[in-house]
């Protein structure tokens, strides 16, 4: 086992490990190094984008678009202080890195949004595992 302060190199070319690499990588091996390695970006989807899009209107307060069905939302989804908080941890000699959507660092609470095309069940939050992820960097 690996000294806690030595850190273990991954081979990866960003030095870190995130959820979404990680989920990408027990998916499809293929897709992460066409994605991680060679660099090579597939488009956002519809229901990507809108996640993007609501992501940076809760940063910055509107979207840049000016659509109001954000706007809208963007004034009403509950939060916590941070915004995109950025953590980064080390598991047992591995760097992580985690960017919570919303972070309250005083009582250590977490808040992730989902868009996309299925509603989200519990289930679906239960196996998804980025929860559980970014309880281990808290």
């Amino acid at each position: 086992m690996p000294s806690k302060s030595k850190e273990r190199s991954l081979g990866s070319p960003r030095g870190y490990l995130s959820h979404s690499q990680l989920q990408l990588w027990e998916r499809d091996q293929n897709e992460y190094y066409n994605r991680y390695i060679e660099g090579i970006e597939q488009p956002r989807t519809a229901y990507l984008e809108l996640g993007h899009r609501l992501a940076v209107a809760m940063e910055n307060g509107k979207d840049e678009g000016d659509d109001p069905a954000i706007n809208h939302l963007v004034l009403f989804l509950p939060t916590y202080q941070e915004k995109e908080y950025e953590i980064k941890a080390k598991f047992e000699g591995i760097p992580l890195l985690g960017k919570l959507d919303s972070f309250d660092p005083k009582g250590l609470r977490i808040r992730e949004y989902k868009t996309g095309k299925n509603k989200w069940t519990q289930r679906m939050v239960d196996e998804h595992g980025q929860l559980t992820f970014y309880a281990l960097l808290v």
